[in-house]
């Protein structure tokens, strides 16, 4: 698979099967609770920008496969990232390298799309000017419900209060929730005395800016 081709039917099943292989217990339960999430946040969002329900298969991929090396150590992490060629910024760690080091393995495993590939890559920290599929992803991961922290509970609740079947606000409630999750995700990490990875900031204040 080469460009932006979307993913096939059989691709799907082949990355499901690997998936289920390498992961278990919880991650296992929250990437197939992503997956779930992602395809239903579609069905209210592609309508809008008249996206086909075939791109529905690229939602299922990048699911999937958004936390393929999350269980990966620090230095493993490390290891793929000067495989890949990838920054590991000032200040690395595992919650943020596994998204980008996640990307490059499922293009180099299954030869995952453009669309795929971006969304699993920035699915952490987000990006500036994200592209449906990215938003879908991004916020698919912090409100799906096994996550029991009360700011993804807060942001789940909104979106879910503010969308309906056909609405042309889906779009803007999206993003408005987006912007909840950063919040949440900077409240945190300053709570826990962490730093705060720099395209966290730049995503929260692009969506601020254009919201």
């Amino acid at each position: 698979m080469n460009g932006n081709e979307i993913t096939s039917a059989r691709k799907i099943d082949e990355i499901r099967s690997y998936v289920s292989s390498r992961l278990s217990g919880d991650r296992l339960s929250h990437v197939f609770s992503v997956e779930k999430e992602a395809l239903c946040i579609a069905k209210y969002v592609f309508p809008i920008y008249n996206i086909g329900n075939e791109h529905l298969r690229d939602v299922s991929a990048a699911s999937l496969l958004h936390d393929a090396t999350k269980n990966l150590t620090l230095p493993e992490q490390l290891a793929l990232c000067e495989k890949y060629g990838i920054d590991t910024g000032d200040f690395p760690s595992c919650a943020v390298l596994h998204s980008k080091t996640a990307a490059y393995l499922s293009r180099e495993l299954f030869g995952i799309n453009d669309d795929v590939f971006s969304a699993i890559y920035c699915h952490t920290t987000g990006r500036e000017n994200m592209s449906v599929l990215d938003k879908i992803i991004f916020i698919a991961d912090y409100i799906e419900p096994t996550r029991a922290y009360e700011e993804c509970k807060k942001a789940r609740d909104y979106f879910y209060a503010n969308v309906s079947e056909g609405s042309e606000n889906n779009a803007e409630t999206l993003d408005k929730t987006i912007i909840m999750s950063l919040d949440g995700t900077i409240r945190s990490l300053i709570a826990k005395n962490r730093p705060i990875d720099v395209q966290t900031i730049l995503t929260r204040n692009y969506f601020f800016k254009t919201n």
